[in-house]
C-alpha cells in the first residue's frame, strides 16, 4: 500500500480542511429574513371601515402583494400612503354595500412569496376581533359571518 495513505498526518488535514470547509460555507449562506404583511380592518360605522395595509420591503422594494376586495366594496379615501424604513402603509376607508361578514379579501401575488399576512378585523364597538394568518397556501381571507343576535 502507498506509504502516505497509510500515514496518520493526511486524516489530520482531511478533517481540518473539511472543518474549514463547513465554516466557510455556513458562514456564506444566508438565513432568511421574514417580515409578514399586516392587514387590519376595523368597523367604524354600519358599512364603513378604516383599512391599514402594510407590506414589508425587500431591498427597497415592495413585495408584489396587492388587495383584491370582493364585488360591493368600494373605495372612500384612496390609499394614502407613507414609507416607511421597512415598510409601506396604506390607509383607506371603504365601504360596503351591506356588511362585510363573509365577503373575502384575496392577497394578489402572495403565493409567489415566502412571506405571511397577518389580519385583523374588528367589528363596531370592539364586539368582536378576529386574527388570522394567511400565507403563500392561503392568500385570501374571508371575514367571518355575523352571529345571530339572541332576543
Amino acid at each position: 500500500m502507498n506509504e502516505a495513505i497509510r500515514h496518520p498526518a493526511w486524516r489530520y488535514r482531511l478533517l481540518i480542511n473539511l472543518f474549514l470547509g463547513i465554516i466557510a460555507f455556513a458562514s456564506a449562506a444566508n438565513a432568511h429574513e421574514s417580515r409578514p404583511a399586516y392587514l387590519e380592518i376595523d368597523e367604524t360605522a354600519p358599512g364603513r371601515y378604516d383599512v391599514i395595509w402594510r407590506t414589508p420591503l425587500n431591498a427597497g422594494m415592495r413585495l408584489p402583494i396587492a388587495l383584491k376586495f370582493s364585488e360591493g366594496v368600494s373605495n372612500v379615501t384612496e390609499p394614502a400612503v407613507r414609507e416607511l424604513p421597512d415598510s409601506l402603509v396604506e390607509r383607506r376607508i371603504i365601504k360596503v354595500s351591506d356588511s362585510i361578514a363573509g365577503k373575502r379579501i384575496d392577497f394578489v401575488g402572495l403565493q409567489a412569496t415566502i412571506t405571511d399576512v397577518l389580519v385583523r378585523g374588528a367589528a363596531a364597538r370592539r364586539q368582536r376581533i378576529d386574527r388570522q394568518w394567511c400565507g403563500p397556501r392561503k392568500h385570501g381571507w374571508k371575514s367571518p359571518a355575523r352571529e345571530a343576535s339572541s332576543r
